[in-house]
């Protein structure tokens, strides 16, 4: 049974351990035809504290929130340009969440195929303190992943 990919996702998060995946995601996405989705959860620690009450609803959004979220939103449009002049069709989604649960949610409520994102290396108590994205998604997904390995310098 041949594998097809009509749908692939590839994580970014602005950091340059993140961006080694968009080559690997480019070359597939050519490969199958395929439309390339560039995804983007914005939120951290402490914007998840502020946003969620103690049963779990949205109560507050700050001028730091609406600022992350508009950053990244302009980052992926202008990287979804240049790849849509390349003739790789790209849309840009950026969500408000934890990453992990973004990324899972967002594959499989929209249909993608393949999930591309890199791994930052860690481990030990560095793995334990800050998780890991990439294990929370190979775990939860019911999608194929694809993993990039990256070295922390």
């Amino acid at each position: 049974m041949a594998t097809e990919y009509k749908k692939i996702m590839v994580t970014l998060d602005g950091s340059t351990f993140a961006s080694q995946a968009l080559p690997h995601a480019e070359k597939l996405a050519r490969l199958y035809g395929a439309e390339l989705i560039l995804f983007q959860a914005a939120s951290d620690a402490e914007t998840v504290s502020q946003m969620l009450g103690a049963r779990g609803s949205v109560f507050h959004v700050d001028k730091r929130q609406i600022d992350s979220v508009d950053e990244a939103t302009e980052t992926l449009k202008e990287m979804a340009n240049k790849l849509n002049l390349q003739k790789i069709k790209t849309t840009p989604v950026v969500v408000v969440g934890r990453p992990a649960e973004s990324i899972i949610d967002y594959a499989q409520e929209n249909g993608v195929d393949l999930i591309v994102m890199t791994t930052h290396g860690r481990s030990g108590l560095a793995r334990w303190v800050y998780g890991s994205v990439a294990d929370k998604v190979l775990k939860g997904a019911r999608r194929s992943v694809f993993l990039v390995r990256t070295e922390l310098d």
